[in-house]
């Protein structure tokens, strides 16, 4: 129940159903829905973050080599340091969303998910070739 109270707090209660909501709707000022629907993200949603979730952490971790080539973080250490750490935490967690956008893909249109693919493997190369450029 405390779901359904927080689903419907930006919506005002209709007086003759609570399960039609006044406001945004697609065509007029009515809609009906349940609490249920709105609460479950649907498949298109997690593909959609996880489509552009791999291309945005690849572009932190090339981020991050170019400001610690710039700034020369953690040059002298004997070891890894945070930045080393940080990048390879970047990198290992993009091949499950990655996997998670490839299993929640609409293969009727593959020309998007092709599109999206090659997006991410083109951050990745980006990211991972900067690396053997900088000599880090």
């Amino acid at each position: 129940m405390l779901t359904h109270r927080i689903l419907h707090r930006r919506c005002t209660k209709n007086a003759y159903d609570p399960h039609v909501t006044e406001g945004r709707g697609p065509v007029g000022s009515l809609r009906v829905h349940s609490s249920v629907e709105q609460a479950m993200m649907t498949r298109e949603s997690i593909n959609g973050i996880s489509g552009f979730a791999p291309i945005l952490m690849s572009l932190a971790a090339f981020g991050l080599v170019l400001f610690s080539a710039g700034t020369g973080w953690e040059r002298n250490l004997a070891d890894e340091g945070a930045a080393a750490h940080l990048f390879q935490l970047l990198i290992c967690l993009e091949l499950p969303i990655a996997a998670v956008f490839l299993w929640t893909a609409d293969w009727k249109r593959s020309r998007p998910v092709i599109g999206l693919l090659t997006a991410q493997a083109a951050a990745l190369l980006l990211a991972l070739g900067s690396v053997g450029f900088f000599g880090l």
